[in-house]
């Protein structure tokens, strides 16, 4: 009879072991699982994140000239002493000689530019002496330079000492 009671006491003990020795052990485990589990998305949620702003700014660097292009381009202010040296460099390259470099205002383009937003510009009047073939040059040059320049119009005028040599007058637009 000892033992018919002894072994319901004992499952008693077992379960009671059971329930509170080892199943708390099982949810710790499960709990620190999932813990882990979740570290572990995060981790690699962060490599992706940080390989993404590595491939970014591997394109950026491969936009550099680009983006130093536009800026060459559109500098978003026209700084003068710049902006005669270039002409006169490019004067110069192609066998010219820059006389004159003057701010213009042409009669209704600010009626215009209040009208239609445009990129700002400015114009100017450049005065230029050389021959026909350097002036074709010195146009061909300013065309493919990073700098947006826009020539308005022309005059050439002859000069009458030397038959090789004109004056050329010009009225160019720079954006900026």
């Amino acid at each position: 009879m000892k033992r018919l009671f002894i072994v319901p006491v004992l499952l008693f003990f077992c379960f009671l072991t059971v329930m509170y020795a080892v199943l708390p052990q099982f949810s710790d485990f499960d709990k620190a699982k999932k813990h882990f589990l979740q570290k572990e998305q995060d981790v690699i949620s962060r490599q992706d994140y940080y390989a993404k702003l590595k491939n970014a700014l591997a394109q950026a660097t491969d936009y550099k000239n680009t983006l130093d292009e536009i800026r060459a381009a559109l500098p978003g202010e026209i700084f003068l002493p710049a902006l005669i040296d270039f002409f006169d460099a490019k004067a110069q390259n192609n066998g010219l000689i820059l006389k004159s470099f003057a701010p213009s205002q042409v009669p209704g383009s600010s009626e215009e530019d209040t009208d239609q937003k445009k990129a700002p510009s400015q114009d100017f009047l450049l005065s230029l002496s050389g021959d026909v073939l350097s002036f074709e040059n010195f146009l061909k040059d300013i065309e493919t330079s990073a700098r947006l320049i826009q020539v308005e119009e022309i005059n050439f005028h002859k000069s009458e000492s030397n038959e090789a040599s004109s004056e050329i007058s010009l009225l160019v637009k720079v954006y900026y």
